[in-house]
């Protein structure tokens, strides 16, 4: 299957694997980033976890509710959390792609990180920063 080209996809869905090896798929924003297309999302997601057991994802092109096309490709890909300016360059490149819906995104998630700290539930990184590359 040739290379993605998902330059003009508003999502993709993100398909990862329980170690049961269940599918489990879920809509997410990306962007070109030095080695494949980033994500950002909370760090207590379950896609978190499952990428920390196994780092074989499936991408397809989708819509915001990571409904798929009939005959849309999917490629497989390898995943992998990043940290530190990696994760960085991963948020920036999130938030140029996707301005003011990520502006409003973010507002929500600064409201609901703040009930959490009071709650004391929050874990201390409230994003983390995944990376995904096509396998040739």
């Amino acid at each position: 299957m040739p290379a993605p080209d998902l330059d003009s996809v508003r999502y993709v869905r993100l398909t990862t694997f329980r170690r049961t090896g269940t599918a489990v798929h879920t809509p997410v924003w990306f962007a070109p980033v030095p080695g494949g297309w980033g994500v950002i999302t909370e760090t207590g997601a379950g896609k978190v976890k499952r990428i920390r057991a196994g780092s074989r994802v499936v991408i397809a092109p989708c819509d915001a509710r990571g409904r798929v096309a009939d005959g849309a490709p999917e490629w497989t890909a390898s995943a992998r959390l990043v940290t530190g300016d990696e994760a960085v360059a991963v948020r920036r490149a999130v938030r140029r792609r996707y301005r003011v819906g990520y502006a409003a995104f973010s507002l929500v998630w600064i409201a609901q990180s703040a009930v959490e700290r009071l709650r004391r539930t929050h874990d201390a990184l409230p994003e983390t920063a995944i990376v995904f590359a096509i396998a040739p």
